[in-house]
């Protein structure tokens, strides 16, 4: 876990910078999308070591070339942020069938639960349904106040890990293998094992609070939760909040241009403002939030390892503009945009 006030300690490191560099001349490779920069920039040293190794190899070159000319990165950053949370943990907090009078069940046609529609059989297993045990649990470890803003209603359970993701798809298999380019085997075993058990999404180290305005903006990537420290006991976890920059996704960035996100955001895109209800404070990049359970077996707080994936991923899609990017934009075969309009259409 990082103690340093800083949205990017990544890109600070002289070694990550001198080996993109070294990629970019032996594989001729001066420009990429902004999703596939962003990734490099926030990647495990070691896996961009075992890039370069590969592009050493004239004759093993194509699978460098495949890994960053890839618009499907983009799509998996995506995935992760507003399109995959979209429309599903907004429905946590609907009353559940037996509030629901039968003529409304009856009109509101399948549940949530049901298989997606664009899935086949073969590609995805039952929805895991969400779990009422699993809300509670973290509703009580929050004292079912908001985590950011000690707003006590209205307030949602939200996931870390997204609910959608939690279930075995081609998609989500994709998901993970675009992950395994930049990072290593031993930190996507560490994100996965917090996810793929029985509970899979479903357990309260995958949930925390959030009122709906707070939900929404970290459902898109305007804001992101740095896992500072974890007691010995487990019974405390301090967070701290960052406003995210937002900029247009481009296909034509610069490889070696080093990413310079500020650090002291005092809001996010379009004004965009969150408020401690306790001290009347703006919440501003750097604050720090203090999560306490008094069962850490019954009502564990969430998984370091969950928000450590949320406090990159968030980071990057925000950076990268993939966040925003729709299908027409990312099928678009016109590549005007440069890494100068992505410069001035960046907003902070």
């Amino acid at each position: 876990m990082e103690g340093t006030i800083d949205i990017a300690p990544e890109v600070n490191d002289a070694e990550r910078a001198q080996l993109i560099e070294k990629i970019s001349a032996l594989t001729g490779i001066k420009h990429v999308d902004s999703a596939t920069w962003s990734c490099l920039w926030f990647s495990d040293v070691k896996r961009l070591q075992e890039l370069f190794e590969v592009a050493v190899q004239e004759s093993r070159q194509g699978p460098i070339f495949a890994t960053l000319y890839n618009l499907e990165n983009a799509r998996a950053l995506r995935s992760w942020a507003a399109q995959c949370r979209k429309g599903n943990d907004e429905k946590n907090d609907i009353p559940n069938a037996a509030q629901v009078p039968r003529k409304r069940r009856i009109e509101e046609g399948p549940s949530e639960e049901a298989t997606p529609s664009e899935a086949t059989p073969s590609e995805v297993a039952p929805l895991l349904k969400r779990s009422a045990i699993a809300k509670n649990l973290c509703l009580q470890r929050d004292r079912e106040t908001c985590i950011v803003t000690n707003a006590g209603e209205p307030i949602e359970v939200c996931h870390i890990f997204p609910y959608t993701m939690g279930n075995p798809s081609s998609e989500v298999h994709k998901f993970w293998g675009i992950l395994s380019t930049f990072w290593t085997t031993e930190r996507i075993n560490d994100w996965k094992q917090r996810i793929l058990g029985d509970g899979r999404t479903e357990v309260c180290q995958n949930l925390l609070t959030l009122c709906p305005n707070a939900h929404r903006l970290w459902g898109r990537a305007r804001f992101a939760l740095q896992p500072v420290k974890l007691s010995e006991d487990q019974k405390s976890l301090t967070l701290r909040f960052f406003w995210l920059p937002t900029r247009k996704f481009t296909k034509r960035m610069s490889i070696s241009t080093c990413p310079s996100p500020p650090a002291a955001l005092e809001s996010g895109p379009k004004y965009a403002k969150l408020f401690d209800c306790l001290s009347e404070i703006k919440v501003c990049s750097g604050h720090e939030i203090t999560m306490n359970t008094d069962d850490p077996h019954n009502k564990p707080l969430p998984s370091v390892e969950l928000l450590q994936m949320q406090w990159t991923l968030n980071r990057i899609a925000a950076i990268s503009g993939a966040a925003d990017v729709d299908d027409e934009e990312l099928d678009d075969t016109d590549d005007e945009d440069d890494e100068e309009v992505l410069i001035e259409r960046s907003s902070y």
